[in-house]
């Protein structure tokens, strides 16, 4: 199985967001460098089982309204034959539309 295919499989148990947390740095070579870290739970706000998916290397970031504990349903499309610079993947949320980026490097972690 990918790594697209398990983020996929894990979706279905873990929808909801628990934690959002986004990093940006100054790069002197690569300029400004945008990381984003999100951790799924399987329960609305009282969970304690998680899944983590890294994102590294985002453009075109768009965030919505986070206000909410809404289920998402995270789509992950291989764009690397579009030829964009620095860019493999677009990532967004079907459900909700919560989120819309792309980004370079996609690694997950339990």
């Amino acid at each position: 199985m990918d790594f697209i295919s398990e983020i996929y499989e894990k979706n279905k148990k873990y929808k909801y967001i628990k934690e959002i947390h986004f990093s940006r740095t100054l790069d002197s070579e690569d300029g400004l460098l945008y990381d984003m870290e999100l951790i799924l739970s399987d329960f609305p706000c009282e969970s304690s089982d998680t899944f983590t998916i890294n994102f590294k290397g985002l453009h075109d970031i768009d965030i919505f309204d986070l206000n909410n504990c809404l289920a998402f349903a995270i789509t992950i499309e291989d764009v690397s034959s579009h030829q964009l610079e620095g860019i493999r993947y677009k990532v967004t949320d079907a459900e909700n539309e919560l989120f819309s980026f792309f980004c370079n490097f996609i690694t997950i972690t339990k």
